[in-house]
């Protein structure tokens, strides 16, 4: 077994860990905060939402504007100076955090990630330029743009149809497709007004340069794994689906269906650009696809991924052998080697598990909302959370991030099932009305 067989809870007082916030998606942050007491851990939350976390009832909520990783490593190193804590290890769950994590964590001598490999990964803009670096292989083909002027220029260079990204942001957030030549002054207004560093986060983040990428065609995947004291460890390979027209990725599936020597090809992409990235002590994803070109990045992360790929669909899939936020906070975090068996577990699963999100038919006004109850009680259903219902407002994610998504729903079958039959099968039994707004 890969979890650690302790009872810290018996201890005379509980190691102290500091979260940066948590992750928004309910299903995520009850698992980080659920692992962390089941795990005999006293949690010290930082976040700019302290209000969020009152009912959590946390001993230390502190606020801390985390987009400010000045202010916020003050704030919080003055707080723990104050109460007298000691902390074991610090968290950040979302890209936001990737940096203020460093920061954090070379103050208060700490396993650190270096603050160059969190540039990596944060800006696109040097995740292209580092690959560039690997041969340039698993980029496609982009441009800096900084203007409208650069923009025209590199649409002339590019092509459409093509992406305009923000170089900072990450999660599809903010992305705009760009797919003919005409009105590059309207897309360019509506790409810089959505992403205008007003909008505070990751808007504000690497803006001196954004990139126009070639839209790929082909299939969405990621990788998932941590580094230990330099050694990387590869956890899954995950299949995923995407609505090209919304840009919304609605589904994550594990293991991968991919065949067995293209898996052998992305072990290795990951072993390479992991290395030369220089994260450590950290979990870490890359999002690619593959393509009839082969394998196109799309972006890297220093932290354990998202979509409950972490918290639920590892961790079922491989039947508990492999809880990669426990292995985060008891060896991760506080510098500790983990007692991994082998370097490789992409093929050790016992059951095909994935998420997926319930999205509107099209965007407007719930009014109507039927068979939630028969989903919940499917025998494939592991977990489920609602996050809209009647009345809500359905905005396509070009208008605005997260608001296209009714609830996500986890479940599971045998390896040699399909489950995105299972999935379509599920969400074809819901009735749901929607009024244009």
């Amino acid at each position: 077994m890969l979890t650690p067989q302790q009872n810290l809870s018996k201890s005379a007082s509980k190691p102290l860990v500091l979260f940066l916030g948590t992750r928004a998606l309910t299903l995520e942050r009850i698992a980080e905060i659920t692992t962390a007491r089941e795990g005999g851990y006293e949690i010290i939350m930082a976040s700019d939402t302290p209000a969020l976390f009152e009912s959590y009832g946390f001993s230390h909520n502190i606020y801390a504007p985390l987009s400010d990783y000045e202010t916020s490593t003050d704030c919080i190193l003055n707080y723990l100076n104050e109460q007298n804590l000691s902390i074991c290890g610090v968290i950040g769950w979302q890209d936001r955090e990737e940096e203020l994590t460093s920061h954090l964590t070379a103050k208060l001598n700490l396993p650190t990630c270096e603050l160059a490999a969190n540039r990596f990964a944060r800006n696109k803009s040097a995740t292209r330029q580092l690959l560039e670096e690997l041969g340039g292989k698993y980029n496609p083909r982009y441009a800096c743009v900084v203007d409208l002027d650069s923009f025209e220029d590199a649409i002339n260079r590019i092509g459409t149809p093509s992406l305009l990204k923000p170089a900072g942001n990450s999660g599809g957030r903010g992305i705009v497709a760009v797919r003919s030549p005409e009105n590059l002054a309207d897309i360019w207004e509506h790409f810089c007004n959505y992403n205008a560093p007003s909008q505070g986060g990751l808007y504000a983040k690497y803006r001196e340069c954004d990139l126009l990428e070639e839209m790929l065609i082909g299939s969405e995947h990621s990788i998932a794994g941590m580094v230990v004291d330099g050694e990387i460890y590869l956890f899954a390979i995950i299949d995923k689906r995407i609505d090209l027209g919304l840009q919304l990725q609605y589904e994550n599936v594990l293991p991968s269906t991919l065949a067995p020597e293209l898996q052998a090809e992305v072990r290795e992409m990951a072993h390479s650009v992991i290395k030369a990235t220089g994260i450590n002590w950290r979990g870490f994803h890359i999002d690619f696809m593959v393509t009839s070109h082969g394998l196109r990045i799309l972006e890297i992360g220093a932290r354990l991924g998202g979509e409950c790929i972490n918290s639920h669909l590892i961790p079922m899939a491989s039947s508990g052998e492999i809880q990669p936020y426990r292995l985060l906070l008891d060896y991760v975090i506080q510098g500790k080697r983990v007692p991994f068996e082998q370097q490789d577990y992409t093929q050790s699963f016992t059951r095909r598990v994935g998420s997926r999100v319930i999205a509107p038919p099209s965007p407007g006004k719930i009014t109507r909302l039927n068979g939630l109850e028969k989903i919940c009680e499917h025998p494939n259903t592991r977990d489920f959370t609602q996050i809209a219902g009647v009345g809500s407002i359905m905005r396509p994610p070009t208008e605005a991030y997260e608001q296209y998504k009714i609830a996500y729903l986890i479940a599971e079958c045998p390896l040699e099932e399909n489950l995105s039959d299972i999935f379509d099968g599920l969400v074809s039994q819901l009735e749901i009305e929607i009024s244009p707004m």
